[in-house]
Protein backbone atom coordinates (compact mmCIF):
# COMPACT_ATOMS: atom_id res chain seq x y z
CA UNK A 1 0.00 0.00 0.00
CA UNK A 2 0.87 3.53 -0.55
CA UNK A 3 2.61 5.21 2.40
CA UNK A 4 0.13 8.31 2.48
CA UNK A 5 -2.32 5.67 3.26
CA UNK A 6 -0.70 4.19 6.33
CA UNK A 7 -0.03 8.20 7.65
CA UNK A 8 -3.81 8.99 7.20
CA UNK A 9 -4.39 5.52 9.18
CA UNK A 10 -2.22 6.40 12.03
CA UNK A 11 -3.27 10.07 11.73
CA UNK A 12 -6.72 9.66 12.97
CA UNK A 13 -6.77 7.10 15.78
CA UNK A 14 -3.66 8.43 17.04
CA UNK A 15 -5.48 11.84 17.29
CA UNK A 16 -8.13 10.69 19.13
CA UNK A 17 -6.13 8.73 21.53
CA UNK A 18 -3.93 11.96 21.90
CA UNK A 19 -7.39 13.81 23.16
CA UNK A 20 -8.03 11.19 25.20
CA UNK A 21 -4.96 10.54 27.28
CA UNK A 22 -4.97 14.68 27.51
CA UNK A 23 -8.04 14.43 29.62
CA UNK A 24 -7.01 11.70 31.70
CA UNK A 25 -3.81 13.34 32.11
CA UNK A 26 -5.45 16.45 33.55
CA UNK A 27 -7.60 14.58 35.73
CA UNK A 28 -4.44 12.99 36.72
CA UNK A 29 -3.06 16.88 37.36
CA UNK A 30 -5.95 17.80 38.95
CA UNK A 31 -5.74 15.25 41.25
CA UNK A 32 -2.17 15.50 42.02
CA UNK A 33 -1.02 11.80 40.34
CA UNK A 34 1.07 11.64 37.46
CA UNK A 35 0.59 8.45 35.63
CA UNK A 36 1.10 6.96 32.54
CA UNK A 37 -1.62 8.70 30.79
CA UNK A 38 1.03 11.54 30.72
CA UNK A 39 3.63 9.91 28.92
CA UNK A 40 1.19 8.11 26.04
CA UNK A 41 -0.31 11.77 25.68
CA UNK A 42 3.03 13.13 24.67
CA UNK A 43 3.53 9.37 22.01
CA UNK A 44 0.31 9.61 20.71
CA UNK A 45 1.13 13.23 20.19
CA UNK A 46 3.97 12.84 18.45
CA UNK A 47 2.62 10.39 16.27
CA UNK A 48 -0.42 12.62 15.40
CA UNK A 49 1.69 15.99 14.38
CA UNK A 50 4.48 13.66 12.25
CA UNK A 51 2.59 10.93 10.90
CA UNK A 52 1.22 12.96 8.16
CA UNK A 53 4.53 15.01 7.12
CA UNK A 54 6.48 10.92 7.25
CA UNK A 55 3.84 9.83 5.15
CA UNK A 56 4.17 12.55 2.63
CA UNK A 57 8.18 12.46 2.96
CA UNK A 58 7.78 8.77 2.52
CA UNK A 59 5.36 9.53 -0.85
CA UNK A 60 8.14 12.01 -2.18
CA UNK A 61 10.56 9.43 -1.77
CA UNK A 62 8.49 6.69 -4.00
CA UNK A 63 7.61 8.67 -6.79
CA UNK A 64 11.56 9.66 -7.40
CA UNK A 65 12.17 5.84 -7.35
CA UNK A 66 9.50 5.04 -9.50
CA UNK A 67 10.54 8.16 -12.00
CA UNK A 68 14.42 7.05 -12.12
CA UNK A 69 13.41 3.45 -12.79
CA UNK A 70 11.01 4.96 -15.88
Amino acid sequence: MRPLFYGVVVFFPSGVLWWLFSVSAAVEGVTGKIGVSTTLMYVFGLLFFFSLPAALVGEIVRWIRHRRKG
